[in-house]
């Protein structure tokens, strides 16, 4: 069957959301731009989770869910993004997402 990926909704609600505020706080100069950063966060995890090594999550994140992996997401020189997700057999749960800017005192991969 392979490889399959879901999203919880408060983690899609988040991406959408982010994609709106990173546009009205003016990291981007259009929505597009803004819509094509946040999509490039979710091609990641599509291509890569399940594919790439992942890590054991820091104990400070289990509140989002029990034996929780992560993969890190480089989207430029000041701002990594940290996928949080649970893993049964094949299928991938993303229950998390944040960056370097609200979690990096809890992660060995700054």
């Amino acid at each position: 069957m392979g490889r399959q990926i879901g999203f919880l909704p408060e983690v899609t609600d988040y991406l959408e959301e982010l994609a709106k505020n990173l546009y009205e706080q003016n990291y981007f100069g259009s929505k597009d731009a803004s819509k094509e950063y946040v999509g490039k966060i979710i091609d990641y995890v599509f291509n890569y989770i399940g594919i790439l090594p992942d890590k054991k999550a820091p104990a400070q994140f289990n509140r989002y869910g029990k034996n929780m992996k992560y993969l890190s997401y480089r989207a430029n020189k000041q701002t990594t993004w940290y996928v949080f997700f649970q893993k049964h057999d094949e299928y991938f749960l993303v229950r998390y997402i944040t960056n370097n800017y609200s979690a990096s005192k809890y992660m060995t991969d700054k």
